[in-house]
């Protein structure tokens, strides 16, 4: 899998994770200004980098 934007469904099939895992661990990412949904339904990471 390349870096950058990727759809939950693609984040399921690489890792093997349930849809309903990946959603719940994006959620907690978007929550700390880790990663943002774009307007096409991808997800990518920000710049911001954990403290």
């Amino acid at each position: 899998m390349e870096h950058g934007a990727h759809t939950v469904q693609e984040l399921c099939e690489t890792v093997g994770y349930t849809e309903r895992t990946i959603v719940k661990h994006l959620g907690g990412l978007s929550d700390h200004g880790l990663a943002v949904q774009r307007a096409d339904g991808r997800w990518a990471p920000t710049d911001r980098r954990p403290v």
